[in-house]
């Protein structure tokens, strides 16, 4: 029982002084925040330049748990929030893929699913939305800045 406490006192007081000191009890999650300015193929809108591609996206990527949320105006209109989408990495670039549904023709939604792969060399993304029911895909290119 002695040796118990005596190995909790330590503890604890380390622990109060990382907290007296300002330094955080564990470890900062590694997320990089990626903001993105988009231009698509597509003029017409009701999200901005391009049909399903908004002007603007911001990306959470954690790595060391290999998740990722997305938001843009889309995503705002039509989920409220950031969504999650699927991360994958190859070299120096990580795809990103989502889906959510979205307005399609009068009152109808279709399932939009959503590509991106960001080249963390050059900061720059390609996007391509593919709406199910939709001839043509629409596609977009980005440039991206990490968020300070």
């Amino acid at each position: 029982m002695k040796t118990a406490r005596a190995l909790i006192f330590p503890v604890i007081c380390l622990f109060s002084l990382a907290l007296a000191l300002g330094l955080p009890a564990a470890p900062a999650a590694a997320e990089t925040i990626y903001d993105c300015a988009a231009t698509s193929n597509v003029k017409r809108s009701r999200y901005g330049k391009g049909s399903y591609i908004a002007p603007t996206l911001r990306l959470v990527i954690d790595e060391a748990t290999g998740t990722a949320t997305v938001y843009d105006s889309v995503i705002a209109a039509e989920h409220g929030g950031p969504i999650a989408a699927k991360l994958a990495r190859g070299g120096n670039a990580l795809r990103l893929n989502w889906s959510l549904l979205a307005p399609f023709r009068k009152n109808r939604k279709a399932k939009a699913s959503y590509s991106l792969t960001l080249d963390l060399t050059r900061m720059t993304a390609s996007i391509r939305v593919t709406v199910h029911g939709e001839f043509q895909d629409t596609l977009g290119k980005a440039r991206c800045a990490v968020a300070k």
